[in-house]
């Protein structure tokens, strides 16, 4: 065995155990319903044990991650920015949310929870607030028909452009676009909106108008919202139903991933049976 093939062994044994940690360690500092009602003190007890084990699984999450580029190379997707650090011509500034990199492994179960691979080349996959291209990147590895990419600041729509063509994906299939999601063309066919709580109820409430219209004239749509800060928007909307996630793939979240998910179904989509 050459020493290529040993520290790729190595690698990936490192991984498995890395994730088995993700998984089985994760637990502690779980918010419980039974705290609903319980006095304010243990309330806020609770709330600051659940912040410490979101922030020790983003650290996690952060391992996992950097694991992954020592053995595959890094892609360009990590990092963090304010808005302020970046140049956005956009009226919908104040809406934005600071960039972030959604985690590899919840992109992987998110992706568990769309239509199985032999159904994706039908379905375009759309990351609204793309950032450097991770979703989009982790999608097009994936058989969806189509991938579209939309940030509105000019850097990270720069980079993430730079990742996919990096990466060798064909522009036909991949494509990164400098837009405001506010305003930006929705393409059409059965649609995936992949959201990691990129903006406010300011761009979210017009944008889910503008889909349910979709959904209305005959258009599939699914809505992957990942951190659904603003999930009540899309409760209150009759246009779209709340899907229930398979059930090892909602094990693996709510055990470790410091982010929670919320699908939703709108159009033809709401009467697609999900694995």
């Amino acid at each position: 065995m050459t020493l290529h093939s040993r520290r790729i062994r190595k690698g990936l044994k490192i991984m498995t155990i890395q994730e088995k940690i993700l998984v089985r360690g994760s637990t502690a500092g779980r918010v419980r319903p039974e705290f609903d009602g319980a006095p304010p003190t243990r309330r806020r007890l609770a709330q600051v044990a659940a912040r410490t084990r979101a922030a020790l699984l983003r650290r996690a999450h952060m391992f996992a991650d950097g694991m992954r580029d020592r053995l595959t190379g890094a892609d360009g997707t990590h990092g963090k920015h304010e808005l302020s650090e970046l140049t956005i011509d956009s009226p919908h500034v104040a809406a934005g949310v600071h960039f972030v990199s959604t985690p590899r492994a919840v992109l992987d179960w998110v992706h568990a929870c769309l239509p199985p691979d032999p159904e994706k080349p039908a379905w375009t996959f759309l990351d609204l607030g793309c950032g450097k291209g991770r979703a989009v990147l982790s999608a097009a590895a994936r058989p969806y028909g189509r991938i579209v990419g939309i940030e509105f600041a000019r850097e990270l729509a720069a980079e993430a452009h730079a990742n996919v063509a990096a990466a060798g994906h064909a522009a036909s299939r991949v494509s990164i676009l400098q837009d405001d999601a506010a305003t930006a063309t929705l393409p059409g066919g059965p649609l995936i909106v992949f959201l990691f709580n990129p903006f406010g109820p300011a761009v979210l409430a017009p944008l889910l108008q503008r889909l349910g219209q979709a959904a209305a004239g005959g258009q599939p749509i699914l809505v992957a919202y990942v951190n659904p800060v603003h999930a009540a928007l899309f409760e209150c909307d009759p246009a779209f139903e709340t899907r229930t996630l398979p059930r090892g793939t909602a094990w693996k979240l709510s055990l470790a991933s410091p982010y929670r998910l919320a699908l939703y179904a709108a159009g033809p989509a709401r009467r697609q049976t999900m694995r």
